[in-house]
């Protein structure tokens, strides 16, 4: 299911939070076939990919949300997750940076950079294969 969240800066949710994991797992085969057949998609597919597995129940890899991967508002509030507790203001930091290996939720923008992290093959790999998406997008712009 969607993560929602409400407490944060960002709040994150919305319509797709009422759909099924059936629904979701459809949307994201559909955005698979389009990328690969050649629409600019900017998430890469281990990434889709590790969301369809997600949606099972069987992820392959995990979030390093908390380790190493966080995000910080505007307000300098320091949320290593965002899916865990209150953030933390910078001016009053003492956080332990623990690697849980995570699986609770699937926030892209701390899950897809983990992808990258946890293994140099794969980022190498990632990098060659989104290489020609990103120049098409660039090239639009």
């Amino acid at each position: 299911m969607p993560t929602i969240i409400k407490d944060t800066s960002y709040s994150l949710g919305g319509a797709c939070a009422d759909l099924t994991n059936d629904e979701l797992k459809d949307a994201i085969l559909e955005i698979i076939r389009l990328k690969k057949n050649g629409f600019n998609i900017i998430n890469n597919m281990t990434f889709l990919e590790e969301t369809i597995r997600f949606l099972n129940g069987k992820t392959k890899y995990y979030c390093l949300g908390g380790y190493k991967i966080f995000y910080l508002d505007w307000n300098l509030n320091f949320y290593p997750c965002m899916f865990k507790g209150k953030p933390v203001n910078l001016n009053n930091m003492s956080f332990d940076f623990k690697n849980e290996k995570c699986n609770k939720c699937l926030l892209q923008c701390f899950r897809e950079p983990s992808l990258f992290l946890l293994s140099r093959p794969l980022t190498l790999r990632l990098a060659i294969s989104n290489f020609t998406s990103y120049s098409r997008i660039i090239r639009t712009i």
